[in-house]
């Protein structure tokens, strides 16, 4: 879902701490989503100026992990890939909420109302 629910310092700290942890570095990274403080969705730094880079996935390593390293992975081969992907989510929703009035007014109100 599109929105909103936190920014600062606490959590940009957050997202550099743990993209630091990895071979893509947080210099002039741009982090599309967080999940938890666990889990972010970005743009490496060093693709940040091509026209459509792709979109790049780091997580924490949990108990189950091999390495206490974090997973980075593409997650997707471009920008738009994951902005359509993104728009469709929301449209689906829409007719989720639709076709049942009142269900998700605790989402509509957390991620739409300005």
């Amino acid at each position: 879902m599109f929105g909103v629910v936190g920014t600062g310092r606490r959590l940009k700290a957050e997202a550099a701490s743990l993209l630091e942890e990895t071979e893509l570095g947080a210099s002039g990274a741009l982090v599309l989503t967080g999940h938890g403080g666990y889990e972010y969705q970005f743009i490496p730094g060093s693709s940040t100026a091509e026209p459509n880079p792709s979109v790049w996935l780091v997580r924490e390593s949990d108990d189950e992990d091999e390495s206490d390293e974090p997973t980075v992975i593409e997650t997707w081969p471009s920008i738009t890939a994951w902005l359509q992907y993104q728009a469709d989510e929301v449209l689906r929703w829409r007719e989720t909420f639709a076709a049942r009035p009142g269900a998700g007014d605790e989402l509509v109100t957390r991620y739409f109302t300005v």
